[in-house]
């Protein structure tokens, strides 16, 4: 197994463990054997379990806005292009990794976690307010999406894949129609 396949098993590794039982409860065993390698294949990678779930982290960042790239390829040059993008790719982000919520609140815990999230986020904020024409309009549906996405995470009975999939839908509508209002 090559450098880079066994990094990323161990970090594919390291997502099911997160989503099963949560931050405070990974550890290097768990992850070694989640991912069927020694302790020891893990350390040889990651020397901590700090290192594990950084690395993690900017996985899931790196795999953001690697989404928004391959959806920015398929839109035309607009002005709102990049607020399009990311609004889809937090929306399909979270589709594809729900339980990556539980342990990304956990991670705010932590100031060195807490730093990277604040960078990320940053960096997409600035990112969509560029072209935005209406940039109260990219954060409250940016902000919209954060709370749907929590909502789900926290309901007594979680609402059924196809009601927060028709919420989704529904926001991009609204989005849609006040992009083409400001055309």
């Amino acid at each position: 197994m090559s450098k880079k396949d066994a990094r990323r098993e161990i970090l594919q590794a390291v997502d099911r463990v997160l989503a099963r039982h949560g931050l405070n409860a990974l550890t290097i065993d768990k992850v070694a054997a989640e991912a069927g390698m020694s302790k020891g294949g893990v350390i040889h990678y990651f020397a901590t379990k700090q290192d594990l779930v950084m690395a993690n982290l900017v996985s899931y960042h790196n795999r953001f806005f690697e989404r928004r790239e391959a959806y920015l390829a398929t839109l035309p040059d607009t002005p709102e292009r990049l607020a399009r993008a990311t609004i889809h790719t937090m929306i399909d982000t979270w589709k594809a990794e729900p339980g990556a919520a539980w342990y990304r609140i956990d991670m705010l815990e932590d100031p060195q976690y807490r730093e990277q999230i604040g960078t990320t986020k940053r960096r997409i904020f600035q990112d969509v307010l560029k072209g935005a024409r209406d940039p109260s309009m990219i954060l409250t549906a940016m902000f919209y999406i954060d709370g749907l996405w929590l909502n789900s995470m926290y309901r007594p009975s979680p609402a059924p894949p196809q009601s927060v999939e028709e919420s989704y839908q529904k926001l991009l509508l609204v989005i849609e129609s006040l992009w083409a209002h400001y055309r």
